[in-house]
């Protein structure tokens, strides 16, 4: 049984992370991510990483917010776990909301970090082969395959 970080800015992706981590659970692995221990905004970020370091595989959702900057940092907490992913070398399932799918104004950044999250979502996209979703249901049903293939192989 893997262990699988699922990364997502909080609110604006709830119901895609539970998605997400719906599918990986049918296939019997452990999902862990930032809010399961405790509220998103009093754990600190020295967990975040350790978690992300300790998994076996990281699931990145994205969408159009770049999300919150800690204290003494350049990047958001969700850029932050991506690149600790990356430099441990782990195994990265990212997904990107499509471009095209219906979205509320109000989840989306403008001005720098509209910005910051567009560049990230470019970063992404050079950086691996991404699946587009268009809502949450699609998480849990049309990526399972390449989220099956990848994380059966990790199977213990």
């Amino acid at each position: 049984m893997a262990k699988i970080y699922i990364s997502s800015t909080y609110e604006d992706l709830k119901k895609e992370r539970e998605a997400a981590a719906q599918a990986v659970r049918r296939l019997g692995h452990t999902t862990i991510a930032m809010e399961d221990d405790v509220a998103a905004d009093k754990r600190p970020l020295d967990k975040c990483l350790e978690d992300v370091r300790n998994c076996d595989a990281y699931i990145g959702i994205f969408a159009w917010r770049y999300g919150h900057i800690p204290k003494g940092h350049k990047r958001s907490i969700t850029h932050l776990e991506y690149e600790e992913a990356k430099k441990a070398g782990k195994e990265c399932l990212i997904f990107l909301l499509d471009a095209k799918a219906p979205w509320p104004v109000e989840k989306v950044d403008k001005g720098e970090a509209g910005e910051k999250i567009d560049r990230l979502r470019s970063q992404l996209q050079e950086n691996h082969t991404v699946s587009f979703f268009a809502n949450y249901g699609e998480l849990s049903g049309l990526p399972i395959g390449r989220i099956s293939h990848r994380l059966l192989s990790m199977r213990q």
